[in-house]
């Protein structure tokens, strides 16, 4: 950890008291009395005999002001907020519908049925004192509210942090632990792991804990996920290495693993997807610094004016960066990026777009950037040549392209 963050913390910590206000709302001591009270007033054992009117928010209605999504999102917005998406994430609403009157709204796969959205609420909690995450996951609501309620029931074990890229965000920044691919729950644990090892913060609260998070890195605030995860992946400085450079690479082919271990894995090919895009940006961009740099090293400050991200353009070229060497000469340079810090082995995917350009170029290279997220990273010039004489051995085709044509009728 910095030592400025671990300023941050002591300076922090020797202010904060759970008795004061919070930028202009409810202290922290006020807020575990709304907590515990709204546990109190909907028990998990309890929960059976929940009704649509005393859980959903309900325009113009009175008992929708103390209803159960109006209260966890609103009345204890002090425990994070998870506001700014429609309410049907909780399932159920009664709000307008067209012609000025309102009504109920269901959200896809309810069935108009209440007894499926309590039924995967109950199974979340009961899920939560296990520790049953696949459970946890498979029953999830969106927007937050699933986050929230565990943090709700269970304040020890979940953290107040109901976004998923501030998690992976806070994870990186704070104590410099790349957490990709990784699902929302199993980042969380990882945040309070962490959080728990610190010898000051280990004696916050949640509420402390997420108060903190804000105040010291508000950059998060009003961004996107994309935003946020291109912010945790930022390279500070990039060196090219040539340390493959003479060596053998080993051309062996796939071999599949079809492992029990590995086929029972649960991934989150959604999130792998939004955090690869953040890393290859990160990559594209420094990519284009350092060619920048290079050509201005060999005193061709003209053809550094030149270099471009031509990935932003689109994708139909089939490259990212054009750039050029010291006589001129354009060079098409494809970026491959990764969080790893080796290359030992070096794995990437390559579109038929990507492969045509390849084989059809003889400008183009390859570029393998790899520790991402950390203070330097490292690029890797490959051997186009080798690597299209092998094609056949070393890639292995992992994609299908499906279109179906709907008769009318």
């Amino acid at each position: 950890m910095k030592t400025t963050i671990q300023k941050a913390i002591k300076s922090f910590d020797a202010v904060y008291s759970p008795d004061n206000s919070w930028n202009g709302g409810k202290s922290e001591k006020e807020l575990e009395i709304l907590r515990q009270q709204f546990v109190k007033d909907f028990p998990i054992d309890k929960m059976d005999e929940l009704t649509p009117e005393r859980y959903a928010i309900q325009t113009g209605k009175p008992e929708g002001k103390t209803s159960f999504c109006k209260r966890i999102e609103y009345d204890l917005e002090g425990l994070g907020q998870i506001s700014g998406v429609r309410p049907i994430r909780y399932g159920v609403y009664n709000g307008n519908k067209k012609g000025g009157e309102t009504g109920w709204h269901w959200a896809n796969g309810t069935g108009e049925n209440f007894d499926v959205i309590k039924d995967r609420i109950m199974k979340i909690l009961e899920a939560a004192k296990s520790g049953n995450n696949l459970e946890i996951e498979k029953n999830a609501f969106g927007g937050g509210f699933t986050w929230k309620l565990l943090a709700v029931y269970f304040p020890e074990k979940y953290p107040n942090i109901f976004n998923e890229s501030h998690v992976r965000y806070f994870l990186n920044v704070l104590f410099n632990n790349m957490s990709y691919g990784k699902s929302y729950l199993e980042n969380a644990a990882l945040l309070l792991e962490e959080k728990n090892r610190d010898p000051v913060m280990r004696n916050w609260s949640g509420i402390e804990f997420m108060r903190f998070l804000y105040s010291e890195f508000p950059e998060v605030k009003g961004k996107s996920d994309n935003e946020i995860d291109a912010l945790s992946y930022k390279i500070t400085d990039l060196i090219l290495t040539e340390k493959t450079k003479g060596k053998e690479f080993s051309w062996r082919g796939h071999e599949s693993d079809n492992s029990p271990d590995r086929l029972s894995i649960k991934c989150d090919y959604e999130q792998i997807n939004k955090v690869a895009a953040a890393i290859g940006e990160v990559g594209e961009e420094a990519v284009v610094k350092y060619e920048k740099n290079k050509l201005k090293s060999l005193r061709r400050p003209d053809l550094a004016e030149k270099v471009e991200r031509i990935s932003k353009r689109s994708d139909s070229f089939g490259y990212d960066i054009l750039s050029f060497d010291e006589n001129g000469n354009e060079l098409h340079i494809e970026v491959k990026s990764t969080t790893s810090k080796s290359v030992k082995q070096i794995n990437f995917y390559i579109s038929e777009n990507e492969k045509e350009t390849m084989f059809s170029d003889e400008n183009y290279r390859i570029y393998y950037v790899y520790g991402i997220g950390y203070t330097n990273a490292f690029v890797e010039v490959l051997d186009v040549e080798a690597i299209k004489k092998h094609f056949s051995e070393v890639a292995m085709p992992v994609n299908y392209a499906v279109k179906i044509n709907f008769v009318a009728g």
